[in-house]
């Protein structure tokens, strides 16, 4: 099963990936097992925010509407896993070119979008 949960995160990506064998995270519904304890676990920095001045910061959680909404674009989705700030998305997966790929098309589309509309 291939899973992506496209949003933003605040802090260091290590503390985030230590996280995910936490009980706040996606656990399997029959065993209770995390779901990422035996898994590869890929995280993608799609849009380096930390740059972004204070005045604008705001702006991140309307990005973050439009990461999901790409996200659902250019991934085939077959359903959703989970509710609320648990919700993943499997994907259709064919080869790990093309899953990067489509990564990478998403986060050239945000960073035109934040260079063309705040140009910082």
């Amino acid at each position: 099963m291939s899973v992506v949960k496209p949003g933003k995160f605040n802090g260091s990506l290590f503390k985030r990936m230590k996280d995910y064998h936490s009980s706040k995270y996606w656990h399997f519904s029959d065993t209770k097992e995390p779901a990422f304890k035996l898994s590869v676990t890929i995280s993608h920095l799609i849009l380096d925010a930390q740059n972004l001045p204070k005045e604008h910061r705001w702006l991140i959680s309307g990005l973050e509407y439009k990461l999901i909404e790409l996200v659902q674009q250019k991934f085939k989705i077959i359903r959703k896993i989970g509710k609320g700030k648990s919700e993943y998305q499997e994907i259709e997966f064919t080869t790990i070119e093309h899953y990067i790929r489509v990564v990478r098309d998403i986060s050239e589309e945000l960073n035109k979008i934040v260079l063309k509309n705040l140009r910082y």
